[in-house]
């Protein structure tokens, strides 16, 4: 079975006008999206910025509840959160993702849009139930990844989609309800 991981970009992401921008980490995000990657089985959550009070505001509630009274308290939170890590950009977290796996990685940038996917969420499934390089999926804050973040990537996975013509999840369900389409 091939490793499946999940980053969350805070930057370059879009605002609503279009505007690259950077958003701040909200503590629901960390916590919940940890929680469906543990679930899963994931091998990693990385929360993605270059934002050194971001990336600070993160390790604060990762030692929390890896190291303080969190962890005390909540066990099974504490082994949820060691799941977590940080990165200044895709980039060093694509290093890290091949380090560990001692191979290359491959990135999937998802969006809310309908882009031109170049897998699809059973193509994918099939995919990590095979032996094969580690996948992360590359979530977006705000109106979605920029460009450039998405040009890091090695491909884009379809969207999800509901019925009718609204379509913004918030970036917390679209990680749970990716993973249980794909490790469900």
């Amino acid at each position: 079975m091939s490793a499946l991981s999940l980053a969350l970009v805070h930057h370059p992401v879009l605002d609503r006008r279009g505007t690259v921008v950077s958003t701040s980490l909200t503590t629901l995000d960390l916590h919940d999206i940890a929680r469906s990657a543990r679930t899963y089985g994931a091998a990693a959550f990385f929360i993605v910025t270059p934002l050194v009070s971001q990336l600070g505001l993160a390790q604060t509630m990762m030692r929390y509840w890896r190291h303080g009274l969190g962890g005390q308290w909540n066990a099974d939170r504490k082994k949820t959160m060691n799941l977590v890590e940080t990165a200044g950009d895709l980039a060093e977290m694509r290093a890290r993702v091949q380090a560990r796996f001692a191979g290359p990685a491959r990135l999937l940038a998802t969006s809310a849009r309908a882009e031109r996917a170049t897998v699809t969420v059973e193509q994918l499934r099939r995919e990590l139930e095979e032996d094969g390089p580690p996948v992360v999926l590359v979530l977006g804050t705000g109106a979605g990844l920029a460009r450039e973040a998405r040009e890091a990537c090695d491909g884009m996975l379809e969207p999800i989609l509901g019925v009718g013509g609204y379509n913004h999840l918030s970036v917390r369900s679209a990680a749970a309800i990716y993973l249980s389409r794909l490790r469900g």
